[in-house]
Order: structure tokens, then C-alpha cells, then sequence
């Protein structure tokens, strides 16, 4: 009896334990069950061969310093516009037509009504003189009347276009680059009207970072590629550094000269790649491996089985691999799938490697 009574005893203890303590009931098992992991893909830190280079945006544009300016000397009101931006012309090509003002209209009648008086003058005193009725010096004078009223006829036609306006052509073959003047428009002298470019002279403007500056030089390589699918990229020199930021961009500018390529047209947006080193190996990571939080890159380390976060210096974008230029070292294993998944220190399980 006392021997069952203690195993009585002890049966209770037991289940008012399983009971009022169930956590210390089931630890036994848990110590079997293996801690959450996530299937990740993995690669291996290793050195790459890159250019330096840097990532700039920018358009097209024609070359201003080839660009040439079509004015007036005189006044006139424009009547019409006979082309269109970025229409090629040819020399002599018709550009506008103007029409002298009101202004001018009245001044040149004036003096077209003087130019005959004053020979009218000059037929009667020469008349005269034969009569023995008007001097040698009165004749003279009319003479000189005469000559000046042609003069200020002849400048007045000239500055305001003459009574029928003017046919302005084109100086030079080219591209209209700019229609400076609108119909009704006046036109005063030395106003410009057109701008005409080079058609096979363009450039390119590209905004740089001020902090990378220091990396540019004239004479280095860029690849040129247009922003819209399936354009080819060309490539050109740097032929200029203007080491001043744009206060509208806050950016540097650098300008690319190029000749006229097909598929680069003025106006076009384009991605330039300034090669700023001649080609090294680095360590590089593929792509998909490095995060970002806000502008700093960071990469998940595969250490005794467990992802921890790294935060690493990025270089260069290959568009397959990622310079690193501090915070990893070849041969350290990073994930390079399943990376969104982690958290520092998460446990981690592989699919395979590459």
C-alpha cells in the first residue's frame, strides 16, 4: 500500500506539471526542430574586368560655334516665314519675306517726292540760266539738292527694304536651327531673324556630379547611346570641361563633339559613359547582389550559415556586375537571390551557386 501510494503521488505531480507548466512539458521536443531558414542563391566575390567609368545624362545639340546668324540691314516688317525648325536649306534658298513698315512706307514717299522737286528745280533754273535769267551758282546748287535727295532715297531704300519689301534667302547650305522672329513681326537692323547650323556638326552636353569632376579630363573616351529602344550606341571624345555647376541642374557640364550620326538627332536625350581608366580588375559581385538604402549599397554575407548585412562602396555598373570598391574582399560568399527576404543574421540554405 505505501508503495502504490507513492506512485500515486507522483502520477498527480505530473499532471498538474503537464498542466500549470505547459512550455516545460513540450521543450524536450522543440530542442529537435531546426531554427527558420530562407532558400537563397549565392555567389562568390571574385575580380572582373572593367573600365572605369562614369554615368552621365544629356541631349543633342548642334555645334553653336558652326552656327551662322541671318539678320538685316535695314528695317522691315516680317510678312512671312518660309521655313521651318530643322528644315534643311540650300544657298539661296528663300528664308522670309518682309515688307517695309508704315514708317517706312511714308519716309521713302517723302523723299521720292523731294528727289522730284529738287529735279524739277534744277530743269527750271537750268531753263533759266539759258535766258540769262538764273546764275551759274543757283544751277550749281540745284544740282547739289538734286544729288543729296538721291542719296537719302537711295540709303532710305536700302535701311527699310525699298517699296517692295525683301526676299530674304539663305547665306549658306544648312539646317534651320531657330525661327528668331514671328509674322507682323519688326524686324529692326542688325536684329537677328534665323539661325542656321552645320548640319553635319553636333554636340553633346552632359551633366556630371561636381564630386566626380576631379575624374574628367578632354580627351577621354564616351559611349554615347540615344534613350529610346533599339538605338546604337556611338562613341566620341571629351572636347570640353566647363568647371562650373549649372545652377539650374547643379550639375557640371562636359560637351562631346561629334559629326552628324544617324540616329542622333538635336534634341535627343542620351546616356553617356565617360571612360575615366583604362581597363583593371576589380572586385566586382553580380547585380542582383547588391541593395541599396537610399544612395548606400549593401550586400548580404554568407557567414557560418547565417546572412549578415554588409554596407559597401559601389563603383562601376556593368549592367552584369557591380564594382565593389570597399566593404568586401574575393572569395566571401554574398546572396544574390533571395536577398529581400533577409534580415541581418537570418539563417540562410542554398539552391546552389554560380
Amino acid at each position: 500500500m505505501h508503495t502504490q501510494g507513492k506512485a500515486a503521488a507522483g502520477l498527480l505531480i505530473a499532471l498538474l506539471g503537464a498542466v500549470f507548466f505547459p512550455a516545460a512539458a513540450t521543450a524536450e521536443g522543440k530542442k529537435n526542430v531546426e531554427a527558420p531558414s530562407v532558400l537563397v542563391q549565392s555567389a562568390v566575390v571574385r575580380l572582373v574586368s572593367m573600365k572605369g567609368s562614369l554615368t552621365a545624362y544629356g541631349t543633342v545639340e548642334y555645334a553653336p560655334e558652326h552656327s551662322r546668324v541671318e539678320d538685316l540691314q535695314g528695317e522691315g516688317v516680317v510678312k512671312e516665314v518660309l521655313v521651318s525648325v530643322g528644315q534643311p536649306v540650300r544657298k539661296g534658298d528663300p528664308l522670309l519675306r518682309l515688307l517695309p513698315t508704315a514708317n517706312a512706307s511714308m519716309e521713302i514717299e517723302r523723299a521720292r517726292l523731294d528727289l522730284v522737286f529738287a529735279r524739277k528745280t534744277l530743269d527750271r533754273l537750268s531753263e533759266l540760266r539759258g535766258r540769262r535769267l538764273a546764275t551759274n551758282a543757283e544751277v550749281q546748287a540745284a544740282e547739289e539738292t538734286l544729288s543729296k535727295s538721291q542719296a537719302v532715297l537711295a540709303e532710305l531704300r536700302k535701311r527699310y527694304l525699298g517699296e517692295e519689301g525683301l526676299l530674304l534667302r539663305a547665306g549658306r547650305n544648312g539646317v534651320v536651327e531657330a525661327v528668331l522672329v514671328r509674322e507682323g513681326q519688326i524686324a529692326v537692323p542688325g536684329a537677328p531673324l534665323l539661325r542656321l547650323a552645320d548640319g553635319n556638326r553636333l554636340r553633346i552636353r552632359l551633366g556630371v556630379e561636381p564630386e566626380d569632376m576631379q575624374r574628367v579630363r578632354i580627351g577621354q573616351a564616351v559611349r554615347i547611346r540615344p534613350m529610346y529602344p533599339g538605338a546604337k550606341p556611338v562613341t566620341g571624345r571629351i572636347g570640353e570641361v566647363f568647371r562650373q555647376v549649372n545652377p539650374q541642374t547643379r550639375l557640371a557640364e562636359i560637351v562631346v563633339p561629334l559629326p552628324a550620326v544617324d540616329g542622333i538627332l538635336p534634341g535627343v536625350m542620351v546616356r553617356g559613359e565617360i571612360f575615366t581608366r583604362a581597363e583593371s580588375r576589380v572586385p566586382a559581385v553580380p547585380r542582383p547582389a547588391v541593395l541599396y538604402e537610399g544612395d548606400k549599397g549593401y550586400v548580404f554575407v554568407v557567414e557560418g550559415g547565417l546572412a549578415r548585412r554588409r554596407f559597401v562602396d559601389v563603383g562601376q555598373d556593368d549592367g552584369r556586375f557591380v564594382e565593389i570598391r570597399k566593404g568586401l574582399n574575393p572569395g566571401e560568399t554574398v546572396v544574390t537571390l533571395g536577398n529581400y527576404e533577409l534580415a541581418d543574421g537570418t539563417a540562410v540554405r542554398f539552391r546552389g551557386s554560380r
